[in-house]
């Protein structure tokens, strides 16, 4: 018992630490329906899967993992640590080797060179979550912590995310979900960062949405969250980056990590995150080792 509260008192000190001008753009984000409206008819094309082109590095946590060949999103949390998803960081079982990874901080098209504050950062130490587990039907706690060589240099276009709190009740909020991952299912990856708006879903109701789908063995555990909205979703090539929610006082908390999902955008079948706040005692355990 005295364990316990030892770790969630250091969690909620690094939540603390954070909160010390985390979660807050430079570049405000198009984050209301009139801004994304505006956007569409600017010439920005949906994308995501039914979302828009975001303002340019304004979710300056966003990065691009790029990990044994494969493109996932992440998020700064600090300025040595990245939060993605444990799928990014393993294969058959076995975690991704350190020099096989990169992080892209302050990217915002992936196909132009010489952006001016974007910088690629190796990768020290890939930490899956401890009960991180991977089945044919779902992923359980599917948090990776990767570690940067070097300290990533902060700017306008590049800061970190907050990372709520335990207690952090959002169901029925509006929250923004970004990445450069398919378009439409199937479909090709994004040049330019994406973005869009869901709503976060009952848990109940999301275990009872996957539970009825026919021929699958699908389950909706306490370390998930689900986020969904008609015809809009994250996909493939979005995972292990960021759905945040506005706190109280204006910056943005991370709550989940884009984890998986049956296919995406499907009717009435919300998109699967990994529940941040779950993590939050593993998160203070290897940051501060």
């Amino acid at each position: 018992m005295l364990r316990h509260a030892i770790l969630m008192a250091l969690a909620f000190g690094i939540v603390a630490a954070n909160m010390s001008g985390c979660g807050i753009p430079t570049v405000t984000p198009a984050t209301s329906n009139l801004d994304i409206l505006l956007d569409i008819l600017q010439g920005k094309s949906p994308r995501i899967i039914g979302g828009t082109e975001a303002v340019p590095h304004s979710w300056p946590w966003q990065v691009v993992v790029l990990a044994n060949g494969g493109l996932c999103g992440g998020s700064i949390i600090n300025n040595r640590w990245v939060m993605t998803a444990g799928h990014c960081c393993t294969s058959w079982g076995f975690t991704h080797r350190p020099s096989t990874v990169k992080v892209v901080a302050g990217e915002h098209n992936r196909a132009r060179s010489g952006e001016p504050n974007a910088k690629t950062y190796s990768i020290s130490r890939v930490i899956p979550h401890n009960l991180y587990r991977e089945s044919r039907s779902v992923i359980e706690q599917d948090f990776c912590l990767l570690q940067t060589t070097e300290t990533i240099a902060f700017n306008a276009h590049v800061s970190n995310v907050c990372l709520g709190e335990a207690r952090d009740d959002i169901v029925g909020r509006r929250c923004h979900v970004t990445g450069w991952g398919w378009t439409s299912y199937p479909g090709a990856t994004a040049s330019v960062l994406q973005q869009v708006a869901v709503n976060i879903n009952d848990h109940a109701d999301c275990d009872r949405r996957y539970r009825a789908i026919p021929d699958e063995d699908y389950k909706i555990t306490e370390d998930m969250i689900c986020a969904s909205a008609p015809g809009k979703d994250s996909c493939k090539g979005d995972s292990g980056g960021p759905l945040v929610c506005q706190n109280a006082d204006g910056g943005f908390n991370l709550v989940g990590v884009v984890s998986w999902g049956h296919d995406c955008a499907v009717p009435g079948v919300p998109g699967v995150y990994a529940k941040t706040s779950t993590a939050l005692d593993w998160i203070a355990n290897i940051i501060n080792s």
